[in-house]
Formats: structure tokens, C-alpha cells, sequence
């Protein structure tokens, strides 16, 4: 990832310590038998957490964990699903809170639902803990955490009575108490389900199974299920087993009443609340206030949605296609609810109001963000030498805002850094990391105080060359820079000599043809003269003509001889021959 860097930068400020982890409810008393729910809650009342992390331990032999539950958790991301282990007796977990992250003092986390096994008093504790904030650096925030304890009781044990004898007519219906003493009845059963674990919790299935171990002493088990909470199953045997079932069981709050008998008597009942909600909240609307401010990146909504049997748990926003915004209903204020920054353009809103089994109902509506004026990048690199220091400069229409440089590497990782703009818009970013070798790209946006934003500028490509091939590429540059003249000159000098040689052949080609005529002139010229010879010597000694033929034929010869050496060799004609030349 390439680090880029602003030219101003504050002292780096280290986080304070500011987030805990405690239990709710802190403390309480329980039977022996009984089953209830701690949950586990952040609190980061002035800055906002990004992930935590913690283990707790409780007493294998008070304590047993039946379940644990993710419901209404502010985690919107788990790094793994919480663990527990009875035999060790740690509780592990760690979830992460997107951004902007979580800022309040009752974010749950988890919620932990135990079985009470033993007498005694039960603790629990952090063995070990973690918060980080949302800052981009995942600073450490925790400031310490809190502890529970809890007391559990045993059951009580029938008090004396007379030994009455049941008679054969009532035998198996309407049995009566055995006498206690030094003799103790069953304790009151432990049940479980493995369809609704949580007695505090609501479930959106009606098929209902519940579960209990049956001591070997135990010679008869007595039930009940209606919607009163403390019900006494009654003296009558249904006979002997470990589970029982039911379907489609009506909406609402149930309850199961369970006893043990021994050959001592009747145990005390365990009461088990099971929650049924298969009904959607009712339907509801979701509008966008407005404010005039089209630019406005963080708009209010306003919704409320009831529902009419376990009540609204929390709202899930989604904003086209970012992940979900959990909502708490008491982070609603009079039906409204400000959104976080959202970028320019046109989304769509969605908002499911989630009661407290897991239905929902959906609301949808329109949100356009105008976006601010896009800045210009007017300075910048598309090639830089690896080790070379990347600036960038602009400037925008907002004086006093943020520029963000956004960086994308080869592999499709993409960074910011953000520089702020001088009083006039204008800004001046410098990298302090060295680039590697590589292709990148790089735009800029500006973001102002309210986290108004505009588009990005155009991409830009930046090639990264390795050292060497840089330096190859200056020194051929710089050959190239003194060899570039000297091959002009050169050139031209081979051009002049190319044209003068073309010159020369077309005169030297001239003067072969005008040669040639030369020397079918001259012919003609000495063939007419000897003609005139022969006339004019015709009556007179036949010696003094052959003299002057003789004469003739050497002159002939000797300007052919020249004119033939000037279309060979290029060489001018010479003056043609006096009769009484010396040569003759």
C-alpha cells in the first residue's frame, strides 16, 4: 500500500483509554435448577469502538452454559462465533463494528444464558480483554471491565407430614406427598431447548422441544404448559422420559412446568419460559427531512414502527449496496434518525424495523445527495523514476477543505491521504514513502467541514520505472542529444554529395551526347573536305594528293581521338588542329 502524506502534519495523539466491557444484570439470586441470561455490553461513551474482543471464565461447578446469543448484538461483523466450553469454563468472542463504529454506553455485545448447578456463589470475570477504536489505526481504548456474581439456593425440601397411605382407587392419579424427614425428594428438574434456549429471548418458530436428564432416583415426571408462569403441574404421573415436544404452539408467552418424583415423593416444579412472535411489526413509512441543503451528506430520516407482540428490537438501514446500519430504538430521537456521512449521488434507502423474534417489516424511499464541485488536478507526474517523491497539486472550490488523493497499486489495493486546502483552494500534496516499480492510478476529491464531498477527478496513470532502466534511458538520451547534430550534419553532407554527383553525371551525360555528334560532324566535315580535295586535285600530281590526304586523316584522327577523351573522362574539347600544326 503506498503511503502518502499531507505537508503539514499534527503530532500523532495517543488514544485514551476510554471503553469498558461489564455484565448485566451485575448480580441476582437464583435457585438451584434455574436457568437466566447475563449479557455482555461495551461501553465507549466518547469515542467510537471498532472491534472487541474478551474471554470470561466462570465456575465449571456452580454454572453450566446452555446457549449464547448474537441477538441485537452491535457487532455487524464476527471475526469467529462465540465459544464456550462447560469443561473449561471460558466464554471466548470477538466481532467487529463497521464504520463510523459504535459510540455509547450500552452496546451489547453477547448474551450468555446459564443453567444453575449448584449451590453457592457464582462469578464471572474477564480473563482477558481488548476495544479498539475507530480511527484507521486501530488504537487501543480499553479501560478495564467489569465482574458479576450471582447466588444460587437450594431448593427446599418438603416439610413433614403423616404417612397417608394411598388407597388402590386413587393410586396413579391423585398420589399423596411422601413424608420427607431424613429423606430427600428430587431436586427440581434442569431443562433446556434446543429450539428456544433463551428464556428471555423471542423465537419466530412455533415447534417447540424441551429437554431434562432424569436422575436415577427418579420414578415419575409430571408436566404442564399454559401462559401462567408459576403453575403447579399437579400429583399426577405422565410417566417417565427425558423430552417433550409441541407444534404450532400459539403466539406469545408460554410456559412449562416440570416436577420430579422419587420414592420419597413429589420434587419441587421448574417453571421454563418459552417466547413465540411468528407475526411481522406492523407496517410503517420512512420519509427524508428536508432542509434546503440538497448538499447535505448526513440527511435525517424519520420512522417509527410498532409492533404488537414482542415490540421492535432494532432497525436495519441500508443504503443501496453498503452494508447494513444497525439501529438501536433508543438511538432514535422523536422518530428521527440522522445518517452518517453518505457520498454524492442517487440511493435508494432501505429500513427494516426487526422486532424482538426476528421478523421484520420493510420501508423504502429515495435519497439524492447533490455532490460539491469536483477539483482540478493542475500538477502532477505520469512518470516517475522509483525512488523519485510523488507531488500532486490543485486546487479546488472550497478554501479550508480537505483534499483526498486517492492511490490505486497494480494489485487493486486503493489508499487516501487527505491535505487541506490553503485559504485560495489550492493545495499541494508530497508522498514520503519512495514508489516501487509499477503501474498506478490516482484521483483526487474534496471534503468539507459537514462531510459534503465531490466526485473524483479523472483516473490518472503513473509509471513507476525501476532505477536502472531509468538511468539507461538518460544516458541514451544523453548520447542521443550529442549524436542527434552530428547525424544532421551528416546527413546533409551526404545529400550535398548525392546532389553534386547527380549534377555531374547529367553534365557528364550532356557531354557524351553532344561528343558523339562531335564526331559524326567532324566525319562529315573531312569526308565533304576530301571530296573538295579530289575535285580540286583532279588534274595535278597524284602525290600532293595523297599528301593531303594523308594529312587530313591524321587531323581527323587526332580530333576524334579528343573528342572521344572528353565523352570518356569528362575532359573539355580542345581547339581543333591547324593544318601546319607541329604534330603534322
Amino acid at each position: 500500500m503506498i503511503a502518502l502524506v499531507i505537508i503539514t502534519l499534527a503530532s500523532p495523539v495517543k488514544a485514551a483509554s476510554v471503553a469498558s466491557l461489564y455484565f448485566s444484570p451485575s448480580s441476582n439470586s437464583y435457585y438451584l435448577g434455574e436457568s437466566f441470561s447475563v449479557s455482555v455490553y461495551v461501553s465507549s461513551a466518547t469515542q467510537a469502538m471498532n472491534a472487541a474482543s474478551g474471554t470470561i471464565i466462570f465456575p465449571t461447578d456452580k454454572l453450566q452454559v446452555s446457549s449464547i446469543s448474537k441477538s441485537g448484538s452491535i457487532f455487524t461483523l464476527w471475526v469467529e462465533d462465540p465459544i464456550y466450553s462447560n469443561t473449561s469454563g471460558a466464554i471466548s468472542f470477538e466481532g467487529i463494528v463497521l464504520n463510523p463504529g459504535y459510540v455509547g454506553s450500552g452496546g451489547k455485545i453477547l448474551t450468555i444464558n446459564f443453567l444453575a448447578k449448584a449451590a453457592g456463589t457464582a462469578a464471572l470475570s474477564f480473563s482477558s480483554a481488548s476495544v479498539l477504536a475507530n480511527d484507521g489505526l486501530g488504537s487501543e481504548i480499553f479501560s478495564g471491565a467489569g465482574s458479576a456474581s450471582f447466588s444460587i439456593s437450594t431448593v427446599a425440601t418438603t416439610p413433614e407430614a403423616e404417612v397417608n397411605e394411598p388407597t388402590t382407587e386413587g393410586e396413579g392419579k391423585n398420589e399423596i406427598l411422601a413424608p420427607a424427614g431424613q429423606y430427600q425428594v428430587p431436586a427440581a428438574p434442569i431443562v433446556s431447548s434446543s429450539t428456544h434456549p433463551d428464556q428471555n429471548n423471542w423465537y419466530s418458530f412455533n415447534d417447540v422441544k424441551l429437554e431434562w436428564s432424569l436422575p436415577t432416583d427418579v420414578i415419575a415426571v409430571n408436566i404442564l404448559t399454559n401462559q401462567l408462569p408459576f403453575s403447579d403441574p399437579g400429583t399426577v404421573s405422565d410417566g417417565l422420559f427425558s423430552s417433550q415436544s409441541y407444534e404450532d404452539v400459539k403466539d406469545g408467552t408460554n410456559y412449562f412446568h416440570i416436577r420430579f418424583k422419587n420414592k420419597n415423593g413429589w420434587g419441587p416444579p421448574t417453571h421454563f419460559k418459552f417466547q413465540i412472535d411468528t407475526v411481522n411489526p406492523n407496517p410503517f413509512e420512512v420519509t427524508v427531512l428536508e432542509d434546503g441543503d440538497n448538499t447535505d451528506p448526513t440527511p435525517t430520516l424519520t420512522f417509527n414502527a410498532t409492533d404488537d407482540l414482542s415490540g421492535i428490537d432494532f432497525y436495519k438501514i441500508k443504503v443501496s449496496s453498503a452494508d447494513y446500519i444497525f439501529v438501536d430504538v433508543e438511538e432514535l430521537v422523536d422518530g428521527t434518525y440522522t445518517m452518517p456521512v453518505q457520498p454524492p449521488g442517487e440511493n435508494i434507502i432501505l429500513v427494516q424495523a426487526v422486532d424482538r423474534a426476528g421478523n421484520y417489516a420493510s420501508a423504502v424511499t429515495n435519497l439524492y445527495v447533490l455532490p460539491l464541485e469536483t477539483p482540478v488536478l493542475n500538477e502532477y507526474p505520469t512518470e516517475l523514476r522509483a525512488g523519485e517523491t510523488f507531488i500532486v497539486r490543485g486546487v479546488s472550490e472550497y478554501p479550508g477543505a480537505e483534499a483526498k488523493i486517492w492511490f490505486k497499486t497494480e494489485d487493486g489495493t486503493v489508499s487516501s491521504e487527505m491535505v487541506l486546502c490553503d485559504s485560495y483552494g489550492r493545495f499541494t500534496f508530497v508522498g514520503t514513502k519512495k514508489l516501487d516499480s509499477g503501474l498506478y492510478e490516482f484521483w483526487a476529491t474534496v471534503v468539507t467541514a459537514d462531510g459534503s464531498s465531490s466526485l473524483p477527478t479523472e483516473r490518472i496513470g503513473l509509471n513507476v520505472k525501476p532505477f536502472w532502466l531509468l538511468k539507461i534511458t538518460d544516458n541514451i538520451m544523453d548520447f542521443t542529444s550529442v549524436l542527434t547534430p552530428l547525424m544532421a550534419v551528416i546527413l546533409l553532407l551526404a545529400f550535398l554529395l548525392w546532389h553534386i554527383a547527380s549534377r555531374f553525371r547529367s553534365v557528364r551525360q550532356s557531354l557524351l551526347s553532344g561528343t558523339q555528334h562531335t564526331s559524326k560532324d567532324i566525319h562529315s566535315a573531312f569526308s565533304l573536305l576530301r571530296n573538295d580535295l579530289v575535285e580540286h586535285f583532279s588534274d595535278r600530281d597524284e602525290e600532293e594528293l595523297k599528301k593531303c590526304y594523308s594529312h587530313m586523316e591524321k587531323i581527323e584522327e587526332i580530333l576524334q581521338r579528343d573528342v572521344k577523351k572528353i565523352g570518356a573522362e569528362g575532359e573539355p574539347v580542345k581547339k581543333p588542329i591547324e593544318p601546319n600544326h607541329p604534330s603534322l
